[in-house]
């Protein structure tokens, strides 16, 4: 994860860190250009503060937090200015284009550093013991699902994706010890995702939350997390989900790659039309004989 995503999106801040933090974004020269006792003065707070910022932070103390500042500063300073609104009326068609190729270049970019590479190991161990995968998510990201579970069903693996309440409720009541459930939440604002979490958590059933870090509310539900690019504010007043889209399709094609790259040879042969069908049918009679 980028120092300045954790800048920004981190919870639980006390008020004078929040003070602190505040000054770092507003301009992070200052930790660049001045020592950290300069700095606790200037947030008018204190260098005990400051130590404690970088602790949470998980650097290893000032001078890192400094030098990954230095590092990623050209780049910060080269970000698309409103994902919400990326472009006017007033732009050219050209424009348009290359902000928008400037934007989701930057989402990938912003997506692939949120991602905890234990993280994502121990969830492809996931994959490779669930009999099934139920992916909980709302419409707006159905297709993107729908080409997730197009992908994982070339490797033989079942993914049912769902949208619909009803459909849900249910398929939460019938999770087996061997399934893998997969939510799919921005910013934490469907009313349906926290009784799904709290049942799950309650009956030890193991969760992968896709989340923005806009809320951290359902964290603590959750076995694995990971993180889509949170540059788009969590509403609905915006010209599209550019970013949020691009990002979720990103970790989509990193699980099925890692995945796929556990068993490459058998997953190559696999992913081959004739012998997908062969197979597909042949778990299916397994199925039915049970």
């Amino acid at each position: 994860m980028s120092i300045f995503s954790k800048l920004e999106y981190m919870q639980g801040w006390t008020q004078a860190e929040k003070q602190l933090v505040q000054l770092i974004l507003s301009d992070p020269t200052f930790v660049i250009e001045m020592t950290s006792r300069e700095l606790a003065k200037k947030a008018n707070t204190s260098l005990s503060t400051v130590y404690r910022v970088c602790e949470k932070l998980e650097v290893g103390g000032y001078a890192d937090l400094r030098f990954q500042i230095m590092q990623e500063l050209p780049r910060l300073d080269q970000d698309v200015a409103n994902y919400d609104e990326p472009f006017c009326a007033d732009n050219t068609d050209y424009e348009v284009i290359q902000t928008l190729a400037s934007l989701k270049k930057e989402t990938i970019d912003e997506t692939a550093s949120l991602i905890d590479l234990n993280t994502v190991r121990l969830i492809i161990n996931r994959f490779e013991q669930a009999q099934d995968i139920n992916l909980y998510t709302s419409s707006r990201y159905r297709n993107l699902a729908l080409d997730f579970k197009f992908d994982m069903a070339r490797l033989g693996k079942r993914v049912h994706v769902l949208t619909e309440v009803y459909d849900q409720e249910l398929a939460v009541l019938q999770t087996r010890r061997d399934t893998l459930s997969i939510v799919i939440t921005y910013a934490g604002r469907i009313r349906e995702v926290r009784p799904i979490l709290e049942y799950l958590k309650e009956h030890g059933h193991p969760v992968l939350l896709i989340s923005s870090l806009w809320d951290n509310t359902y964290k603590k539900y959750c076995d694995y997390h990971l993180i889509i690019a949170s540059k788009e504010a969590p509403t609905s007043e915006k010209i599209g989900q550019f970013s949020s889209m691009v990002s979720l399709q990103f970790i989509f094609d990193v699980l099925y790659s890692l995945f796929f790259k556990r068993n490459f040879e058998e997953n190559l042969k696999l992913s081959s039309s004739k012998k997908l069908w062969s197979f597909l049918n042949l778990k299916k009679d397994k199925g039915e004989q049970e």
